[in-house]
Order: C-alpha cells, then sequence, then structure tokens
C-alpha cells in the first residue's frame, strides 16, 4: 500500500477525530503495518498488554486460559508454560531464516529467551543471529536433545521434523510452527463498557454472525433491547447460529442468511478455514450466495448500533447502510484489519457520512486480527464529565 498526499490528509483527520493516546497508537502502528507488512509492528503496538497478559497466565494460567479462550494447540505461550518444566530449560529455534528471527523477536517481546538456532547450513555454524547464537545439528543431539526445539520453516518443516525424530529429540518437545502460533484472545470485542454504555431499546446490527456468539453476547450485555439482527452468509455456519440461537433462547432476534453488501445482489463465497472463521464473499465462483443491503433490510427503520466483521466486505456493507447512518447516527463498530487499505478508507468514509463521528481503536490479540474501529457521536458534547456515547 502507498501513501499520496490527499491519504496524508485523510490520515490527520482520522487522528484528530481519535479521542485518547491508546487508539492513537494503534493507528499509527497498523498503518506502518499495513505499508510494510513488518509484523513487529503489531508486536510494538501490543507492547505492555502482551506483557501483562503473560504475566496473567504464569500467575493463574488454568484461570487465565479459560479467561482468554487459549487455543491451546497452536498458542505458544501454552506451549512454552507447560512443556519447559518437562525439558532442559532450553529452547532451540530450527531454522536461522526470516522466520526464526520473527520467532525470536517475539519471544523476547513476552519473556523467553531461546538458547540458540539451529541451521543445517554449515555456514551459519558459530553465528550469531541478534546475539543469539546458532549452533550445528551435532551440537543439538548432543548436548540439547531435551530441549523444546521450534520448527521456524514452512517449507522444509515436514523434512525437519523427521531429522529431528531421527535426533532422538522428544516429539513432546518439538514445536510445529503455525501462522498462527502466537494467537492468543483478551479481552471481548464490541461490549466494553469504556467504550460503550447499553442503552435502552437499542436494535443490534450482528453482521457476520458466525455461530450466534456475538449476539448472545449482546444480549447478555444489553437484556432491555428491542431487536437483533444477525446476517450470515455462510451456510453451514447459519445453520449452526440457527441452532444456537434455538438452544439458546434468544428473543426478538432476525436470522438472515445473507451477507452484507451494498446493494442486493448475488455473489459468491469462499469458505474459509475448517470452522468457516474466514468465509467471505467475492465477485466470481462456484458457490452462490445472497448479499443485501441494510437500507434495503430497515426500511427506513432505526438501528442503534451496527457491528461489521465480513472479511473484506466492510466498506461495501457501509455503502449499503449509508442511508441509516446519516439519518439515526448509530454507534459502529468496524473490523479494521481484513485489508490493508482498511485503515484509512474506513474511517475515511464513515466521516464523509457523518463528519461528526468520533472514533477509538481497540486490538484484542496477539496477532494481526482483531482491530476494531469504534465509532459514535458523542451527545451533550458541551457538558462537564465524560461525554454520553
Amino acid at each position: 500500500m502507498k501513501i499520496s498526499e490527499d491519504d496524508l490528509k485523510v490520515i490527520r483527520r482520522i487522528i484528530d477525530k481519535l479521542e485518547d493516546e491508546e487508539s492513537k497508537k494503534i493507528y499509527i502502528y497498523r498503518l506502518l503495518y499495513s505499508l510494510t507488512d513488518d509484523i513487529r509492528y503489531i508486536y510494538d503496538m501490543m507492547g505492555g498488554a502482551a506483557r501483562k497478559y503473560q504475566r496473567e497466565i504464569i500467575k493463574k494460567s488454568e484461570e487465565a486460559q479459560a479467561m482468554f479462550r487459549l487455543y491451546e494447540l497452536c498458542d505458544l505461550y501454552s506451549f512454552l508454560l507447560k512443556k519447559l518444566p518437562k525439558s532442559d530449560g532450553n529452547i532451540i529455534i530450527f531454522g536461522a531464516g526470516d522466520i526464526g528471527k520473527e520467532i525470536l523477536y517475539w519471544m523476547r517481546r513476552i519473556g523467553f529467551e531461546p538458547k540458540a538456532f539451529c541451521d543445517n547450513s554449515s555456514e551459519m555454524s558459530g553465528t550469531f543471529i541478534e546475539g543469539c547464537p546458532v549452533i550445528s545439528v551435532d551440537m543439538l543431539e548432543k548436548k540439547y536433545a531435551r530441549s523444546i526445539v521450534i520448527i521456524a520453516t514452512y517449507k522444509y518443516h515436514t523434512e525437519i521434523k523427521q531429522q529431528l525424530s531421527g535426533l532422538n529429540i522428544s516429539q513432546q518437545l518439538i514445536y510445529e510452527y503455525e501462522r498462527n502460533c502466537l494467537l492468543s484472545y483478551w479481552g471481548t470485542p464490541y461490549f466494553e463498557d469504556e467504550i460503550f454504555k447499553p442503552k435502552k431499546n437499542e436494535v443490534f446490527i450482528d453482521a457476520g454472525a458466525f455461530c450466534g456468539e456475538t449476539a448472545e453476547e449482546f444480549a447478555a450485555w444489553c437484556p432491555s433491547y428491542k431487536k437483533i439482527y444477525s446476517l450470515e452468509p455462510d451456510k453451514f455456519n447459519f445453520e449452526k447460529l440457527s441452532d444456537n440461537i434455538l438452544k439458546k433462547k434468544i428473543r426478538d432476534i432476525e436470522l438472515i442468511d445473507a451477507g452484507l453488501w451494498s446493494e442486493n445482489k448475488t455473489l459468491y463465497i469462499t469458505r474459509g478455514g475448517d470452522d468457516g472463521t474466514g468465509s467471505h464473499v467475492k465477485d466470481t465462483g462456484i458457490d452462490e450466495v445472497k448479499v443485501v443491503s441494510l437500507d434495503n433490510i430497515l426500511g427506513g427503520n432505526e438501528a442503534t448500533y451496527i457491528k461489521m466483521d465480513i472479511e473484506g466486505s466492510e466498506k461495501e456493507a457501509l455503502k449499503g447502510a449509508q442511508n441509516t447512518i446519516k439519518k439515526y447516527k448509530p454507534r459502529l463498530a468496524i473490523c479494521l484489519y481484513h485489508r490493508s487499505e482498511d485503515i484509512i478508507t474506513l474511517p475515511q468514509y464513515i466521516l464523509e457520512l457523518v463528519p461528526e463521528y468520533k472514533f477509538k481503536i481497540r486490538h484484542y490479540t496477539t496477532f494481526t486480527y482483531d482491530t476494531i474501529l469504534y465509532a459514535y457521536v458523542v451527545e451533550n458534547e458541551n457538558r462537564k464529565g465524560s461525554p454520553k456515547l
């Protein structure tokens, strides 16, 4: 992504609309990440939050794991905390390439110091990477066979795992790096009281309803709501959504088996991930799917809170909600990370619709996912004390 002079003017305006320092920090780091694709900007953005998160896990691991809903199979934190007591206390990163360097950087950010890199290249042996020594495979086998070994490669992952098995490295101490290996959650998106307080007779739009978790959380957060509209285009997810809403007995909810878009039409869907968490619509494909505009769904009626987590379709969906947004100025919670340009284009478009919107931004994972833009109009702005949102 490249930035023009006009983009810089937009960025300045967006930053001016951000209501607290945390939002400004997140915005700047996410912008830098969008420009460079350098994951270190995301790690720097998290800073103290990640360290606080780690301390909580160490202090009371079982409670924290339940609280933060860790994915234990892919979470590096959990793996290290469980396996270090069963090892010799050392951590070896196998693979001294870019992925290995990324893991080294991240581990230092969360308070772990690897003992060494290991690499099959004889030229690397005896060198240092960011102050961390590189050892030979022979040294690994002779001196560190009871260490935790993190496989830091995609291309040769299978071969290295077989190689480690031949070196009598315990399979229980081998960590298989995946793209999501650093992903963990903290906080609850959308319903933080420090961002928004629930109001009576809320009309909530749950775009990207998945299996109904957000609708359930909203109903608990705002028991006095008027209605929920839940939209989900993935047919498998929609079946689970319907079942879950029925089981939970959530009242006054309308389930819509369609995606949110700028107009009513037919597009195509690509199912994302084994569990459908990344399913998204696109212009071409095989499996057809309905998309609808929010303005057409509501027919001029009010929405008070609109949430969108729709895998890159947020801009089109905002276009299809423009009449509702202009007329009622609902509170918005819009995912800001699916496309690199979203960091500029989404807040820019929202301000085009309603110039008086103000923003806050929060980030909820230890990876690139789940950065959320909150937009709202401040009521009674001139009164003393905190604004009413």
